[in-house]
């Protein structure tokens, strides 16, 4: 996993195409820096990671490809899952 300070990002992650443009780099960040779940994805090998964002009540999936984020967005079914944390961690 990349440091977050030292955050690199895949051509997608900025472009216009992207479906997600509501999240905030830093909470990408905050998820990097301490992921409640992660998982690398069968297909190819990409990392997902996972963390609860408490001012949105929401969980934020961060797709990591290699030393680059590829893409973030808010994950609809792990609220199901994993419900609203005790963010007093």
């Amino acid at each position: 996993m990349p440091l977050p300070e030292e955050l690199k990002f895949t051509d997608y992650y900025h472009s216009d195409n992207r479906d997600h443009p509501e999240v905030k780099d830093e909470w990408v960040d905050y998820v990097l820096s301490s992921p409640y779940h992660s998982e690398i994805q069968p297909k190819d090998g990409r990392v997902r990671y996972w963390r609860y964002i408490p001012e949105m009540k929401r969980w934020l999936r961060v797709i990591v490809d290699g030393d680059k984020v590829h893409n973030a967005f808010f994950d609809r079914g792990k609220l199901k899952v994993w419900g609203h944390p005790d963010e007093g961690e």
